[in-house]
């Protein structure tokens, strides 16, 4: 199967051959290009207004396709400039389509760090955490049971990936799901290690790819940094917690 998400978001005119969401028990190609418009490719499409604030720029797109058939777009919102999580704000909103793609709901923030300075109009503790981020997203489903994960970074204000500083507990991943087709979620859960010496609290998802493995786990690979890159992967089990907990990070 192929569907477009030609009119959920103005992703920056990206094609990819496979994609952000390809499972191994139900692999499916994906086309990303510019939505909503007909922007030539590598043009930024028009800002478009989300929960009352207007952006910049899309950026990082991924979808999912869940077991009703229900697309899932989700995308950064980079509100001042298409720069990486540290030069701008991020917020990470997503469309949903109940018709195969055809038509998309108006966008939504599912992710917005709690210490910006949109999440805390008129308080001037925050009032300058101007460029905090909300970023890094993967989104996939668990075919076992129909619930839709997501998965994504979050970053302090002016601060990017590259600057994230080990043991100050400023670089998090976080999760959350929806077992209504991406209606609504479950309240965010930050995913940590299964003991205090082993934190991994400066890590994130990597970009794009997920795999369910026969016993139902999901992989997802993910980066940590401990002065150098490592890799790691973090799972989201089939068998959640009844809070919906992620599962922990492992050094592949």
């Amino acid at each position: 199967m192929i569907f477009s998400t030609a009119r959920a978001f103005p992703l920056i005119a990206l094609v990819m051959a496979c994609a952000t969401y390809c499972q191994a028990s139900n692999d499916v190609l994906l086309e990303y290009y510019d939505v909503f418009t007909a922007t030539p490719p590598h043009h930024r499409p028009p800002t478009e207004e989300i929960d009352g604030i207007s952006y910049n720029t899309y950026r990082i797109p991924n979808i999912a396709r869940t077991n009703n058939g229900t697309p899932i777009a989700v995308a950064e919102d980079r509100l001042t400039g298409g720069g990486d999580p540290g030069a701008t704000h991020i917020d990470l909103v997503y469309k949903r389509s109940v018709d195969g793609g055809k038509t998309w709901s108006a966008g939504h923030v599912l992710d917005r760090h709690p210490d910006s300075a949109l999440a805390n109009p008129g308080n001037p503790t925050f009032a300058g955490n101007t460029r905090t981020s909300a970023s890094n997203s993967v989104t996939f489903v668990d075919r076992t049971n129909n619930r839709l994960w997501n998965l994504n970074m979050r970053l302090p204000h002016a601060t990017g990936g590259n600057g994230a500083q080990t043991g100050v507990d400023d670089m998090q991943t976080w999760s959350r799901f929806s077992d209504d087709d991406g209606a609504t979620w479950s309240t965010p859960n930050r995913i940590l290690g299964d003991t205090p010496a082993i934190s991994f609290e400066d890590f994130y998802p990597n970009l794009g790819s997920t795999s369910q493995l026969e016993n139902g786990r999901i992989v997802v690979p993910a980066t940590a940094r401990r002065g150098s890159l490592n890799t790691y992967q973090s799972f989201a089990h089939s068998t959640a917690t009844t809070e919906g907990q992620a599962g922990l990070p492992v050094r592949s």
